[in-house]
């Protein structure tokens, strides 16, 4: 059953691939025990065993609007090796341009992050990071704000374009 949810109350939530199963290995007890008390959504993959609400998939074209407000709490574990160090920080700009505030591993690509400014990095501390930010909405807005506002002027192609001028 797929609920076409908004994040009505607060929720955490994931929207990625299956291809992430090994990326939630870790974090597998922490959100079973969350979800006993906040609402879990995951939109393309569900870990198993996990309580969970199920956004479905999206289509590319679908996927922003999808996306946009699904959530409170968007999370974005990687297992830290050599692969995960050379993936993007995609996922934090579609949570903070969703409205969705981003919780990421300490490690890699989303190292970019500026920790407690547009959003949160995590080492193990994952249970706490998400208690926080479950129960303070103006945190979250926070967040959220700070990372759309770094997200426009420091990777919009509108401030960005000269770079690829000077390598012509």
């Amino acid at each position: 059953q797929y609920t076409d949810a908004r994040a009505d109350k607060p929720s955490i939530g994931y929207a990625g691939s299956p291809g992430h199963r090994r990326d939630f290995k870790y974090l597998a007890y922490t959100l079973t025990k969350l979800a006993r008390k906040y609402v879990v959504r995951f939109m393309g993959y569900t870990p198993d065993g996990i309580k969970t609400e199920l956004l479905g998939s999206a289509k590319l074209h679908e996927y922003p609007e999808k996306l946009s407000g699904a959530f409170s709490v968007g999370l974005a574990p990687l297992i830290r090796d050599s692969f995960s160090d050379c993936k993007s920080n995609i996922k934090w700009m579609e949570y903070s341009m969703s409205g969705i505030a981003t919780i990421a591993e300490d490690f890699g690509p989303y190292r970019c992050i500026k920790h407690g400014e547009d959003g949160y990095l995590a080492n193990r501390d994952w249970e706490t990071l998400i208690e926080n930010l479950m129960q303070d909405e103006s945190e979250r807005e926070r967040i959220v704000r700070n990372a759309q506002e770094r997200i426009r002027r420091e990777y919009s192609i509108e401030n960005t374009v000269h770079n690829w001028a000077n390598l012509l």
